[in-house]
């Protein structure tokens, strides 16, 4: 399997979610499903960028896997999770494709790649039943990677970070809409906004409509 050295912070975290994707199922292993979560949930590395190319979006993804997987029994535990063979192979060929596209780094999108090259557990079949083949994404990453970086003028980067009990309630409501939490918070920035336009505006109102029944929200 590639040194971690060699991937990308953005494949870091990816992996990172993935084990957190394990934990939260209730299973004993890294799988290749919960480095597909991982990928999905990361939200803004190549590899989102290839399947929403391929008409697939995080919330698809999510709801596919949670269908095609069964929650396990597993109990928390401290130590770091063991990955699968089906996994570890897929790591190596996620190497095998870098090489292959003369990369000397592993990003999202070879792990991506790996998964589908390797062709093995829930995550190829998720990507298979969608229609998302190597070869397809193949075509859809060296597209993604020869567009030229956007113009971040007046644009500015934050990292967000957040109690692990917020991140659990973000996280069960986006299972429950099979979401992810990056669209969640880009869901609630967005209604933020909204209400303090409106809490700006003399004469203004939030009205929240309930099946027929309407109510006004006094904003303080």
């Amino acid at each position: 399997m590639a040194g971690r050295d060699r991937f990308t912070d953005r494949a870091r975290r990816a992996l990172a979610l993935a084990e957190r994707e394990a934990r939260r199922l209730q299973h004993a292993h890294v799988d290749t499903e919960h480095v597909l979560l991982g990928l999905v949930e990361e939200g803004d590395g190549v590899a989102v960028k290839v399947l929403a190319r391929l008409g697939l979006e995080g919330g698809d993804v999510r709801a596919a896997v949670e269908r095609a997987v069964v929650r396990g029994t597993s109990a928390a535990v401290d130590r770091e999770l063991p990955l699968t063979g089906r996994t570890k192979k897929a790591l190596a060929t996620a190497a095998a494709e870098a090489k292959r596209l003369g990369h000397a780094y592993l990003g999202t999108e070879h792990l991506l790649l790996g998964l589908l090259r390797a062709g093995e557990g829930a995550a190829a079949g998720v990507l298979a039943a969608a229609g998302v083949t190597l070869d397809r994404a193949r075509a859809e990453t060296v597209g993604v990677l020869s567009q030229p970086p956007p113009s971040e003028t007046g644009l500015k980067r934050y990292n967000v970070v957040l109690p692990d009990d917020l991140f659990r309630e973000l996280q069960e409501l986006a299972d429950q809409r099979h979401t992810s939490v990056v669209e969640l918070m880009r869901r609630f920035l967005r209604l933020g906004l909204l209400v303090t336009r409106v809490s700006e505006t003399p004469g203004s109102a939030v009205i929240v409509r309930e099946g027929d029944r309407e109510r006004e929200l006094l904003l303080l």
